[in-house]
């Protein structure tokens, strides 16, 4: 459903001056020189987490794991081109991931717009509950975030990324920058580890599989590949293994729901996976390996070494209502018309009575 995905306030307790890009102060970092590094520049842990081999089992973890959400699964069953482009979708959100974490701000802020207004245009019914669903609605937008941040941290960490908790606690306040620009409000946002863990834990009894979840984990572990790339390469045997481990990194609860099996045991063995995954990866020419858009990014942090992410320090509109009202889909059974002075906003934004 989303072809997207971010976390909120900055913790103090950083190993990274790669925060400072949400100081106050909007108007002494416009000011500043030099060029833009986007939204979380080279001394991020961003940069760090994303740039590392291991994101290519996360990826698939994370689409796993925003599988549980029967809401977020029936727009993606029902909208989304996967079964009959499905190199083509992975491309496309393999695309945005990389232009909201190395591109420039503006062009972080173009891809994001260009999500919204395909979201805009998504509703439908849920079929086994009958619910309503809108994909710009905030707190689906916060399940798909959420799902693909605290994979890529905890895929990273598990295949042998070091980070200490503070700086993990840094990566998820960074990323509250993207899920702002997707139009989540920061206030909503988990911000650190423990803020994460609370968020799946409230989650958790409003989560359940149903057969879209299993028609799409079918297709993950299986793709479609042409003849020759199936019969002449590697390719077949080495995306099943990829899927395996990925599956066994998703976490006890959410392989149970899955209906899998959950023993410490498919931990370990998803962990040596992974670890072996990750060490050959890093044996290759670092060009074979790196992600494409970090060239360019890389180009820039040679040339802007003390340089701050620029230029706001929120990512939705500065004229935009800075408090917001977000109403539960669980709540709801049809839209409420925006009132008129609002109508110009986001479709997932409203303006909080009396403001």
């Amino acid at each position: 459903m989303a072809d997207a995905g971010g976390a909120t306030s900055v913790n103090s307790a950083t190993d990274t001056d790669s925060t400072s890009g949400t100081t106050d102060s909007t108007d002494s970092m416009a000011a500043s020189p030099g060029p833009d590094v986007g939204l979380f520049g080279p001394s991020s842990m961003t940069w760090r987490v994303r740039s590392d081999p291991s994101m290519i089992i996360a990826g698939i973890r994370a689409l796993l794991l925003q599988g549980v959400h029967p809401l977020a699964m029936a727009g993606v069953a029902q909208h989304s081109a996967y079964r009959a482009d499905p190199w083509g979708r992975l491309l496309r959100t393999a695309t945005y991931v990389e232009t909201i974490t190395y591109g420039t701000t503006e062009q972080a802020r173009h891809a994001a717009e260009r999500v919204r207004h395909v979201h805009a245009g998504i509703r439908g019914i849920e079929p086994t509950s009958g619910r309503p669903y809108r994909a710009a609605d905030p707190e689906l937008l916060l399940w798909v975030h959420a799902s693909e941040v605290e994979s890529f941290l905890t895929t990273a960490r598990r295949c042998g990324l070091r980070l200490t908790d503070s700086q993990a606690d840094a990566y998820f306040a960074e990323q509250v920058r993207a899920a702002e620009l997707i139009g989540i409000p920061a206030e909503d946002v988990p911000d650190s580890r423990a803020a994460v863990a609370r968020y799946f834990a409230r989650m958790r009894p409003h989560l359940r599989v149903t057969s879209q979840s299993h028609e799409m984990i079918s297709f993950i572990l299986r793709p479609p590949m042409p003849r020759w790339v199936s019969r002449t390469t590697p390719a077949r045997p080495a995306w099943s293994a990829l899927s395996a481990i990925a599956v066994g990194m998703l976490p006890g609860w959410a392989r149970r729901l899955y209906g899998l099996p959950d023993t410490p045991l498919l931990d370990a063995a998803a962990c040596l996976g992974a670890r072996a995954t990750r060490t050959a990866l890093l044996a290759l020419p670092r060009r074979l390996r790196q992600v494409p858009g970090s060239g360019d990014a890389t180009a820039r942090r040679a040339r802007t070494r003390t340089a701050r992410p620029v230029p706001d320090a929120r990512m939705i509109p500065r004229d935009a209502p800075r408090r917001l009202v977000m109403t539960p889909p669980r709540q709801r059974t049809e839209e409420d018309p925006l009132p008129p002075q609002t109508r110009r906003l986001p479709a997932h934004l409203t303006v909080a009575p009396g403001r």
